[in-house]
């Protein structure tokens, strides 16, 4: 009499050759050039997004150090966003798309993402502008339209302020040319005026007191 092992034999061979012909079939996957090439064209975007990661991760720490850390952080924003773009066109090539037709793709795409976004691309122009012409710089205590607060960084689409209660405001690069903007900490003064009401008969009896309080 056989086994209840032996009696279920069968089944467990066509398992062993199911598998095998699983991992035979896995095998010849790994080696078809197809596969190959897609493994290397998604290597080489991840690669891409690491290393953009990396160099903005090191621009920020080299902008704490930096004399001027708007430049150091809109540089990092752009070589950030570089790097991906070039990591998806190395990735494309890859995959024996034409370098012509990628070109053109990337044109053609370009004018249509500026017509559909102008507003940031008007903030990428505003934000080189103000790394130019240094209107203010971080750390400078400003106030534009109805946002004020200590600068603390210059993106590439945008600015960002940290007010006196720790909130953190993001205005648009774009603003800083339509509206007016105020920089308190471009001097090392500023005057104060206010209003103190007497009358004309009290003014020298109220003087020292103001003036031990200024």
């Amino acid at each position: 009499m056989l086994s209840w092992k032996e009696s279920f034999s069968p089944f467990s061979t066509f398992r062993e050759n199911a598998a095998g012909d699983v991992v035979r079939k896995t095998e010849d996957l790994i080696h078809h050039d197809t596969f190959q090439v897609l493994a290397l064209a998604l290597a080489e975007v991840v690669v891409a997004w690491v290393i953009s990661d990396l160099v903005k991760r090191f621009c920020d720490r080299a902008a704490g150090k930096s004399l001027n850390r708007g430049i150091v952080t809109f540089l990092a924003s752009f070589l950030s966003i570089t790097i991906r773009i070039l990591g998806v066109i190395v990735a494309l090539d890859q995959l024996g798309v034409s370098m012509n037709v990628i070109i053109g793709a990337m044109s053609g795409l370009g004018v249509g993402v500026a017509l559909a976004l102008k507003n940031n691309m008007a903030s990428v122009a505003s934000g080189l502008q103000i790394l130019l012409t240094r209107p203010f710089k971080v750390g400078n205590f400003i106030s534009i339209d109805s946002s004020y607060g200590t600068v603390l960084a210059i993106e590439l689409t945008y600015t960002t302020l940290l007010t006196s209660d720790n909130e953190e405001v993001v205005v648009p690069n774009n603003t800083f040319l339509t509206d007016n903007m105020v920089n308190y900490t471009a001097r090392d003064t500023l005057r104060c005026v206010l209003d103190f009401p007497c009358s004309s008969a009290d003014i020298l009896r109220y003087l020292p007191q103001l003036t031990a309080c200024a």
